[in-house]
């Protein structure tokens, strides 16, 4: 997906393409209304920062979210729509 900021395009990616402790900035939800609901009860709204916590190839994925942790379905995790923050060592 390429999402467009008015100054530059950007490939957005989801969490399913980050590595395990790389963090993510939410840029859009894909799918459909009860989908975004859910993941806006979750914390996981555009804006939020995520960090991939676990997961690998092509399961779930362990996502931290503020204080929280919440496990994502592999399917689910593909509507997620996401920018790369600067790595944090």
């Amino acid at each position: 997906m390429r999402h467009s900021d008015g100054n530059t395009m950007m490939t957005l990616r989801t969490p399913a393409d980050l590595r395990t402790g790389r963090s993510c900035r939410v840029s859009a939800l894909g799918k459909g209304r009860s989908f975004r609901a859910r993941m806006v009860s979750l914390g996981i709204r555009p804006g939020a920062i995520l960090t991939v916590v676990g997961g690998h190839g092509a399961g779930p994925r362990l996502l931290q979210v503020g204080p929280q942790r919440v496990m994502i379905g592999a399917e689910m995790v593909r509507h997620i729509f996401v920018t790369e923050e600067p790595y944090n060592e």
